[in-house]
Order: C-alpha cells, then sequence, then structure tokens
C-alpha cells in the first residue's frame, strides 16, 4: 500500500478522523517513498485495542494533529528513504502511546520523539538492522532488544536514553558517550551492552524476575568502555548472573541511597577495574561463594 493522510494541515482539531476500535490495521506496509501514516492538523487517528503494522509514521508538530495509537502492538515495518526516519513525533503534536508497544522491523533507520516529551510505552526491536535515536528518547516503561541494535549516536550528537522500566537484550545496546537511565538491565545469552563512557544509571530492579538491577548471563557481553555504573535506587538493589559464578567487570561503580538500603552481589564475581564508591546509607555486601576484586 501506499501512504495515508489525515488531515490537511489547516483545519479545526478533529475533522478529519480515522477510528479503528479493535480491528487490525495495515498502513502503508513496506512503502517507502513517504511515510506510512501521516497525521497534519485537522486530523485524528485513534487506534482502538488492534495490532497494527505501519510502513512508518508522523505525527506533525500542532496540537490538532492527534494520534492515540492502539494499547496493543504498533509495528513500524518501513521507513521513509528520503529522510531515513521510521518515527517522528513532535512534541507541539497531541500524541498518547495508549500504553501500547512499538514495534520496529524495518530497515536501518531513525526515531524521533522531539525532546523526549512525547514518550512511547514500550518499545521493541525485532529488526537484523540498527536503529539510531534522532533526539533524546524517554521510555516510560520496558525497553526489549529482540535482535538488532539500538545505538544512541547519530550524527555528531550522543542522545540520552531514559528507560523507566526494564530493559532486555538479546541484539546490541550501544550506548556511544550517552547519558543511560535503565530502570534495571538484563544482558541475556548473546547480548551485548556496549556501555556508555559516561555515565549508565541503574534506578530500580525487575520485581517480575529475580528481583535484579543487573544481571549478565555468561553467553552475553558487557563491555565497560571506562564509563560508570550507578546504582542509585532508594532501596536494596541486587547485581547478580546467570547461570552462577560470571565475573562481570565495570570500570566506574557507585551505589547511593537516600535511605538505608543493601546493595548486594549475586552468583557471580565482581571486578571494579577503576573506582568503588560505596555512599553514605548502603551496606554493600556479597555472598559468601561469590568475590569481590578492585
Amino acid at each position: 500500500g501506499g501512504k495515508t493522510s489525515i488531515g490537511d494541515g489547516s483545519s479545526w482539531a478533529n475533522t478529519a478522523k480515522l477510528i479503528c476500535n479493535d480491528s487490525t490495521i495495515s498502513l502503508g506496509s513496506g512503502y517507502t517513498a513517504d511515510y506510512g501514516l501521516e497525521v497534519y492538523q485537522g486530523g485524528t487517528f485513534t487506534g482502538g485495542g488492534g495490532n497494527h503494522t505501519l510502513g512508518s509514521l508522523r505525527v506533525n508538530a500542532h496540537a490538532d494533529a492527534i494520534c492515540t495509537l492502539t494499547d496493543q502492538t504498533t509495528t513500524i515495518d518501513s521507513e521513509r528513504t528520503s529522510t531515513n526516519y521510521g518515527v517522528i513525533i513532535y512534541t507541539a503534536a497531541t500524541f498518547d502511546n495508549a500504553d501500547g508497544t512499538i514495534t520496529l522491523t524495518g530497515p536501518s533507520s531513525r526515531i524521533y520523539f522531539q525532546d523526549a516529551s512525547p514518550k512511547p510505552h514500550n518499545l521493541t526491536l525485532n529488526t537484523s538492522n540498527t536503529i539510531d535515536l534522532g533526539s533524546n528518547v524517554s521510555i516510560e516503561g520496558a525497553l526489549t532488544i529482540t535482535a538488532g541494535t539500538l545505538t544512541t549516536f547519530n550524527g555528531s550528537t550522543h542522545y540520552a536514553l531514559t528507560v523507566t522500566g526494564h530493559v532486555s537484550v538479546d541484539g546490541t545496546l550501544t550506548g556511544n558517550a550517552s547519558a543511560i537511565s535503565l530502570g534495571s538491565l538484563y544482558i541475556n545469552s548473546g547480548g551485548t551492552y556496549s556501555a556508555t563512557s559516561g555515565t549508565t544509571t541503574i534506578t530500580s530492579l525487575n520485581s517480575s524476575s529475580g528481583n535484579r538491577s543487573f544481571r549478565l548471563h555468561t553467553g552475553g557481553t558487557l563491555t565497560h568502555n571506562n564509563g560508570k555504573f550507578l546504582f542509585n535506587r532508594n532501596g536494596d538493589q541486587f547485581i547478580g548472573s546467570t547461570p552462577s559464578d560470571a565475573t562481570i567487570t565495570f570500570y566506574d561503580l557507585e551505589l547511593t541511597s537516600t535511605t538505608s538500603a543493601s546493595k548486594q552481589i549475586r552468583d557471580m564475581d565482581l571486578s571494579v577495574a577503576n573506582d568503588l564508591t560505596v555512599g553514605t546509607n548502603v551496606n554493600f555486601s556479597n555472598e559468601s561463594s561469590v568475590d569481590l576484586m578492585t
């Protein structure tokens, strides 16, 4: 299919509407000459509750360009070749992620959420290609890299990546020199986190799977790039591996909390290549069967 346009770029809000209800929708799948779906001023897209496939998506910079995604999965399987973008959402648009998931399956391209204000809820990569951030990106829920590479560097800019929830990596996450903040991070077998040379901040833990804030599979790869890992949840945090007895090497490691908290190494040996900083209120310990080397 070709391009779907909603709105004429000059009309009042809700002049043109596409309401999807709970239907399965496909708009511009595989289309590259333009955006698969573009919402202009005066246009309203209401996603509903079905799974959607879009070639690409652009919501223009006006409050009367209104887009509510499905509360299920929106799959983006292509890009507008001339701009190399799969997703563009402007801050001035009226955008609602509906607590759904955006899944990127297409070619190497960029995603742009202006000023990180119109946030995706969950973001998934399942592609053999590389997706670049074209802006600072803040994700309300989870980031899942099933396959492919997500990199924070584009052109000459190292964009910030903030994920409130859990991050699961089976492909590759490349942090470059960006500010990286993640709720929790699991590097699975075959997965790679090439860490930022700045600071990777881990703010929470994964309560649905092992209560770990960080977990490295013995078949996964962590490259620290002389950067810092900061575990700063105001409460307990656990750092571990699976299966047991891996050695994890951080360059700089800092542990902080504003309230009394336990930060513990579990099921692994820990090596800190440079500085280890344990803040006030933190009880940092290791299980009796694991080693701490600095």
